[in-house]
């Protein structure tokens, strides 16, 4: 049987949501649920999900407020905390984005905000299109909008939530904005919210982060001199391409040959070769 065209976007096989982490679940960097954190420009603090900031502001991430029927997931709300023109929001860039030139595709989000200046927008390496604004009540609204990308594109196609216009707005000390269910996908027509699970997620993420810590882990690995170890350490998934390394203080380390512990009283990670 034909199915009738008012429902033809509403069945979907396989996995539709381009975006990563659009319900934020993951969160490698820090504890962002406790109590808001100010944030700076061009940062990652949720995965995936990059400031692009001109005022002060501060993210965090929500487990209790969501739609009302879709309350799977978490929110982010950002607020900003000082007045100006400037766009307040967050922005993810995807991988391969060029590989989507001459197709249709539909961006969506959950929102609410105290600002009409709230929007979703999509970059196609060239100009931005933009959303309906957020009507600025204080409630829930899903906003969506609609692009055909150019061919040729560079690379650079990227996906904005938050107080932009897409251009700066004007911004009052408070404006905020909170969102879930950030989904990109094909077509024209927006559909329900892709739920993944925690563990699909993570693995996507880590492609482009992954945070090494913890207490007791052991590596094997081969002794250079007396004050230097080389230790393997092997990523759980593939990177997006090879990472650069940001090393936080060692306050134990411990060599264990055949048995017998000998522990280093200050050791540091000098260097890395990937």
């Amino acid at each position: 049987a034909k199915i009738p065209a008012a429902l033809e976007n509403t069945f979907v096989s396989g996995r539709k949501n381009i975006l990563i982490n659009g319900d934020m679940q993951v969160a490698q960097r820090g504890d962002y649920d406790t109590s808001p954190v100010s944030v700076s420009n061009a940062s990652y603090y949720l995965d995936r999900l990059v400031t692009v900031t001109g005022v002060a502001g501060t993210v965090q991430r929500l487990s209790t407020n969501q739609p009302t029927g879709t309350d799977v997931g978490y929110s982010t709300k950002i607020v900003t905390t000082a007045s100006g023109t400037a766009q307040f929001c967050l922005e993810q860039k995807l991988e391969d984005g060029d590989r989507l030139g001459g197709k249709a595709v539909v961006l969506s989000a959950w929102v609410k905000s105290n600002s009409s200046d709230c929007r979703i927008t999509i970059y196609d390496g060239s100009s931005f299109v933009v959303s309906t604004a957020h009507t600025g009540g204080g409630s829930w609204e899903k906003l969506t909008t609609t692009i055909t990308l150019g061919t040729g594109l560079t690379n650079d196609v990227r996906c904005r939530i938050g107080l932009t216009a897409p251009g700066n707005v004007s911004i009052t000390s408070g404006d905020y904005a909170e969102f879930t269910q950030f989904q990109l996908e094909l077509g024209s027509t927006a559909t329900d919210f892709e739920h993944r699970s925690y563990g699909e997620e993570l693995a996507l993420c880590m492609r482009y982060y992954w945070k090494h810590s913890g207490d007791s882990i052991i590596h094997a690995g081969r002794t250079i001199s007396s004050n230097r170890v080389d230790a393997a350490i092997h990523f759980p998934v593939t990177m997006r391409a090879s990472p650069t390394l940001t090393t936080s203080t060692v306050t134990h380390g411990a060599v264990y040959h055949n048995g017998t512990s000998v522990s280093p009283s200050s050791p540091t990670i000098a260097g890395v070769h990937i």
